[in-house]
This record gives structure tokens, sequence and C-alpha cells, in this order.
């Protein structure tokens, strides 16, 4: 039993710190055991400090790293030199999908057929090089200009300072003007719809690139040789030339209403251009043959169809369509079935034929014929205005005698 040290009296409890009877001496043991206590404590509470300082470091570890992998992944992508390599890398190697992904159309739509053009348009290495300078330049400076004005940088903010690059694609125009008439453009064989102006066909809206064009028109060896011959006459004049997609009294027709519209409003050539230009497709004729024999020669028709035709009476009603070509439509029983169905198109088709005189007529040494016309036209439409004359000798030798072709305005051809 341990015993206090100062007065020696027992210490019934080891663990007591003080004499019960003195009060005055620690008990060493009992001391030893309570600082061995409070030394565990504190190594606890140091040990949980220790963790949880361990436990952040590795937090702030874990999240700058992720943060270094984030800036260097981002850096990759929306780096500007990446994006301009990646344009590059496009167009040297012709891959159309790659480039349709660095794309975006400004007044336009980007399609597969587009991009794939923009890539044959930089097959050559100084292009594309002169390229390259211009989108670097456009990425400092978003204003900069270039050889390649189709052609521009985009940069969209995405993340903390980061940009996304596109390569912003604007339309293009092409302006098409030529003597020859009724041209037709197709881009890599899909047509194209132009507008006429005053000095050509303008096409709008055009995807930039290279193309295999093809264009087509219409007009003749001699008529290009009178234009060709009018310019080196009268340089000082302006000349316009003007597919009529006409013959006979529908030249005719045209003129007489051009030269009418000049006379009342005092219209310069431009004018007057517009005017014939939106006039053509409103420009109707439509013929009867009455002797198949003369189609049956020139190849229109079969022999047996002519021969069917002649011995039932069958008359064909033909017309010239919005492209100029002369075109069968229906069949009639007599000359007066086919006469009729004549005035029938103009009931269907015509611009209120009371208001738009005079109605031309040519005919083919058919006096008959046109007074019978005339008769319809007046019951009809109380027509009185008919200018009749013959048919010319071009066409008389196709379509033979008997032949009738009623013109008038109406609202398409």
């Amino acid at each position: 039993m341990d015993t206090c040290k100062n007065c020696g009296k027992p210490l019934e409890n080891p663990d007591q710190e003080l004499c019960p009877a003195c009060r005055a001496v620690e008990n060493a043991k009992a001391r030893t055991r309570r600082e061995e206590k409070a030394g565990h404590a504190r190594r606890r509470r140091m040990n949980r400090t220790t963790r949880k300082m361990l436990i952040a470091v590795c937090v702030l570890a874990v999240v700058f790293t992720g943060l270094c992998v984030t800036a260097t992944v981002m850096y990759d992508k929306y780096n500007p030199d990446e994006f301009i390599a990646s344009v590059d890398a496009a167009l040297e190697a012709g891959d159309a999908r790659a480039l349709k992904n660095l794309l975006k159309g400004e007044d336009l739509t980007v399609s597969d057929e587009g991009a794939a053009a923009l890539c044959r348009a930089f097959t050559d290495a100084a292009q594309r090089e002169a390229l390259r300078g211009q989108l670097e330049d456009q990425v400092v400076d978003g204003g900069a200009q270039g050889a390649f004005p189709a052609l521009g940088v985009e940069k969209e903010s995405v993340f903390f300072g980061y940009s996304r690059y596109s390569l912003t694609v604007h339309s293009v125009r092409l302006l098409l003007s030529s003597p020859v008439q009724n041209l037709r453009l197709s881009l890599d064989g899909v047509p194209r719809t132009g507008e006429q102006t005053a000095d050509g066909i303008l096409y709008q809206n055009l995807f930039p690139g290279l193309y295999t064009c093809t264009v087509t028109g219409t007009g003749d060896a001699k008529s290009l040789k009178l234009i060709r011959r009018l310019h080196r006459e009268h340089p000082e004049a302006k000349i316009i030339v003007i597919d009529s997609l006409s013959a006979c009294r529908g030249q005719g027709m045209l003129i007489y209403r051009t030269v009418r519209e000049r006379r009342e409003k005092n219209l310069d050539i431009e004018a007057l251009a517009d005017f014939v230009r939106g006039t053509i497709q409103h420009q109707d004729h439509w013929f009867m043959v009455d002797d198949l024999n003369h189609l049956k020669r020139g190849g229109r028709v079969s022999a047996a169809a002519a021969l069917a035709g002649t011995v039932l009476g069958i008359k064909p009603v033909m017309h010239t369509d919005s492209e100029g070509k002369l075109t069968p439509v229906s069949k009639a029983r007599g000359s007066k079935g086919a006469l009729r169905a004549l005035v029938d198109k103009m009931e269907e088709l015509g611009i209120e034929p009371e208001k738009n005189q005079p109605v031309f007529i040519c005919h083919a040494n058919c006096p008959d014929y046109v007074a019978y016309v005339k008769e319809l036209l007046k019951e009809r439409f109380n027509v009185t205005d008919v200018r009749a004359d013959f048919i010319g000798p071009v066409i008389g030798a196709h379509t033979g005698c008997g032949t009738l072709g009623l013109f008038f305005v109406g609202t398409k051809r």
C-alpha cells in the first residue's frame, strides 16, 4: 500500500492524487497516470487535426490537378492556333466533313456540297497559306479584311476567357451577261435560279467554292453576228438583247405593246427592257393545224397518226410554252371545234380580254377561220380590235394551209 510522503499515513486509493489526512502530497503514480491520460488526449486531438489537414491537402491537390488538366484540355480545344491548323489540315486533305464541323454560315446553310466546293477552291498551297494568314490576322483583329472576303473568323466566349472559333462563310453572287438568251446556270449539276436585271442574270446566295459550271442558252449565229456588227457600228449605243420566245404575230403583239408603253410612259431603255421581260411570259400563243400531212413531212407526227387524224377529222391544238417551244396540248374534232378550243383557252387564261386589246391572229390562207374566230371573240369578250395577218413562210411551210394562231395577254404561257 502506498503511503503519504508528508505524514506517512497510508493511501487507501492508489489513484488518489492528494493525501486525505494532510492534503499536501501528490500521489506520483496518480499524477503520472493523469499526465499519461492528458498526453493521450492531446495526441488523439493532434492525430485528428493531422488527418483533417492531410485530407484537405489531398483534396486541394486533386482540385489543382483537375484544374490543370481542364486548362490543358480547354487550351488544346479552344486554342486559336489549333483552330487555324484544323482548317488548314481539312483543306489540304480535302476533308469536307471535317471542314463542315468548323464552318458557320452567316446568311446561308452549310451543306456537305458547299463544304466540298470550298475544299476544291483551296487545293493550291499558296491559296491555303494566304487564307491562313488572313485567319491569323482576323483572330487578332476581328475586322481585318483579306483576300477572301466571303470567309472570316467568329469568336464565341465559352469558359473563363476561353473562346470557341468558327470559320464563317458569307454567300456570294454571280452575274451572267451574254447576248445569248434564256441563260441557265447549273453548279455541279444542280440548276440555280437567277433574277433578271438590266446587266444580266443575277444569281444570289451561292456558297463560295469551286464548282463545275454549266451555262446554257438560246440564240443563233445570225443573231450573234448582227449584235456584234451593231456594237462595232454603234459603240456608243446601249444594246439590250432579249429573247422574245415568240413567233409570227406573237412577236408583232410584243412589239406593239412595247411601242405603246414607250409612247404612253416615255420610258428609257432600261425600264422598257424590264417591261419586255415582264411581258414575255404573259404572251399566250395558241395554234390549230388543219392539215396533218405537213406535220408528218416535218417529222412532228407519225404517218399512222396523220392518216388516222385525217380520216377522223382530228385537229391538234398546240401552244408555245414558257421556253418558246411549240408543244401539243390537246385534240379537237373538226376545224371549228379546234378554233373554239383556242377561244376556250383565251377564256381560261386571258386577262381581261375586253381591256387588253388588240388581239392578234395569224393564219395560213384561211380567212373563213379568221372571220369565225372574230365572231367568237366578239360574242364572248366583246373584243372588236383584232389584228389578223398571214403566217410567215417558214412556219407556214411546216404547218400548211388552214393553220391559225391566236395571241392574247394571259396569266401564263
